[in-house]
C-alpha cells in the first residue's frame, strides 16, 4: 500500500527509525501506523526492537525499526496487504448490516409487488412466489420473509384476511 511504501522509503535515509520519527515523517495516526507496521514486520520485512511476543503484543513509541537484512522470498511478488484482524471484523459486521438492510428492502419489494398482481394470497402461496422471485439474486430464510411480512402489516401495505387467517390482503 501507499503507507507501506512510504514507510519503507525512510529506510533509504536512516537504516534504523524510531516510531515517533516514522509518525511525523509520514504524518500517519497511530491506529493506521501501528497497523501498517504489524503487517511489515508480519511478513518480516522490518525488524522491531524490543521484539512483540505475547507478553508485549502492542507497539509503542519505545520501538526502534530497521530493515531485516536477511528477508528472502521465495516468490517474485510478495503479498504484504495484510489488514489486522480487528480492522476485517468491524469491515465485516458493517458489510453484512448493509447487505441485511439492502436483503429487507428487496424482499418487502418482492411482497408488494406479489401483492399488487393477485390482492388475496394464501401465506404459503406467497412465500413460494417470494422465494421463486428472488431465488435468481440470494435465498431468503423464511423467519426473514416473515419478519419482512409483519413490517408491511404495521405499515399498512397488507392486512390479515378476517375471516381466514392464514391469508393477506393488499391494501395500498
Amino acid at each position: 500500500s501507499t503507507y507501506q511504501m512510504g514507510i519503507l522509503l525512510l529506510f533509504n535515509e536512516k537504516s534504523r527509525q524510531n516510531y515517533i520519527g516514522i509518525r511525523e515523517a509520514t504524518q500517519l495516526t497511530d491506529d493506521v501506523l501501528k497497523g501498517t507496521l504489524k503487517t511489515l514486520l508480519k511478513v518480516r520485512i522490518l525488524l522491531c526492537d524490543p521484539k512483540l511476543s505475547s507478553q508485549n503484543p502492542t507497539l509503542t513509541e519505545s520501538h526502534r525499526f530497521a530493515v531485516n537484512p536477511n528477508f528472502k522470498s521465495t516468490r517474485l511478488k510478495i503479498n504484504i496487504n495484510i489488514r489486522p484482524e480487528s480492522e476485517k471484523t468491524s469491515e465485516r459486521e458493517g458489510t453484512m448490516g448493509g447487505i441485511d438492510d439492502d436483503r429487507r428492502m428487496q424482499i418487502q419489494a418482492a411482497i408488494v409487488r406479489i401483492m399488487k398482481m393477485r390482492r388475496e394470497l394464501a401465506h404459503q402461496s406467497l412465500l413460494a412466489e417470494v422465494l421463486e422471485q428472488l431465488r435468481p439474486r440470494f435465498n431468503p430464510k423464511i423467519p426473514l420473509i416473515k419478519k419482512c411480512i409483519d413490517m408491511l402489516i404495521e405499515k399498512e401495505y397488507l392486512e390479515r384476511a378476517p375471516n381466514r387467517k392464514d391469508y393477506y390482503h393488499y391494501l395500498a
